[in-house]
């Protein structure tokens, strides 16, 4: 353990009254002890100490402790030189929050190695989604040429070069954290934090060549089934014509017909032109041209 010294107490002893209040204390305290006084000169060392660092009675008998209520020791506190600033609370944490110790972080240098790991680990991650994505979209369409093949296999070299890239930054970043933790020591408490994820090495790709086109199978027609042969249809009832004597027959009245339309028509004609005969014998006659009677 390393105390920093007062100047004033440098190569000095404790006064009498300091180790007098000091044993009051520890008997106040475990009154159960036997405070031998080979007990007290085993610890008187460590008393002396403190004392040059700074503590009073007091403080000095709170660094020891019991398990039987008899007999006393130093606390293993008093062993850990510990400095401020290992361990730090999560941010944004408010006045009287007690934080797991799971959740606390580590001093700002590591944290950063920390956070530029974890941001190389994602980028691996999205380039490996890439590639697998890239090896899907190569299964379902194969290079037909090696022109495509080529062009296939640059891009998916440039893909594993940035993921390789990606992953050696990571390892970096975090040994780098490694190292500053064994500057640092106090590696007890850090078994309670959630270990570094180290990314794993890339697979190996796919061979990527030329998959020919294979040609298309033509179809062979299945010969169509006879068509049944369809039932005779009787013919169609054309109109029938009529008997010979029967048209004859119509002829005749027809002509009948024709015969006694004529006189009709004839008579009709005689009377109009003996009204317009007579018309015009009237007409000459008012006119005095009429016959000389």
């Amino acid at each position: 353990m390393t105390l920093r010294v007062l100047p004033s107490r440098v190569d000095k002893d404790p006064p009498a009254s300091f180790y007098a209040n000091l044993i009051a204390y520890l008997a106040e305290t475990y009154p159960n002890a036997t405070l031998s006084e080979k007990d007290l000169l085993s610890l008187k060392p460590l008393w002396d100490k403190l004392w040059r660092a700074g503590r009073n009675a007091e403080a000095t008998a709170q660094s020891t402790c019991t398990c039987d209520g008899k007999t006393i020791f130093a606390s293993p506190a008093i062993d850990v030189d510990y400095r401020r600033g290992v361990a730090r609370a999560p941010l944004r944490s408010q006045r009287g929050q007690l934080t797991p110790l799971k959740a606390l972080r580590e001093s700002s240098q590591i944290e950063t190695s920390k956070r530029l790991a974890s941001k190389s680990s994602e980028r691996a991650k999205a380039i490996r989604a890439k590639i697998a994505d890239f090896v899907k979209d190569l299964q379902a369409r194969p290079p037909r040429t090696e022109a495509q093949a080529e062009a296939k296999r640059q891009q998916l070299a440039r893909l594993e070069q940035e993921l390789a890239e990606a992953i050696d930054m990571a390892r970096a970043h975090l040994q780098q954290a490694e190292v500053d933790r064994a500057s640092e020591g106090y590696s007890a408490w850090r078994k309670h934090l959630p270990s570094l994820e180290v990314p794993t090495k890339p697979q190996a790709s796919p061979a990527i060549e030329v998959v020919k086109k294979e040609p298309k199978t033509q179809k062979t027609k299945e010969p169509k089934a006879a068509k049944a042969a369809k039932a005779p249809q009787e013919p169609k009832a054309k109109g029938r014509r009529k008997p010979v004597a029967q048209l004859q027959s119509v002829d005749q009245v027809k002509t009948e017909q024709r015969k006694n339309a004529a006189p009709a028509t004839d008579d009709r004609d005689q009377k109009m032109e003996s009204a317009i005969g007579k018309s015009l014998t009237d007409i000459l006659k008012n006119l005095g041209l009429g016959s000389g009677k």
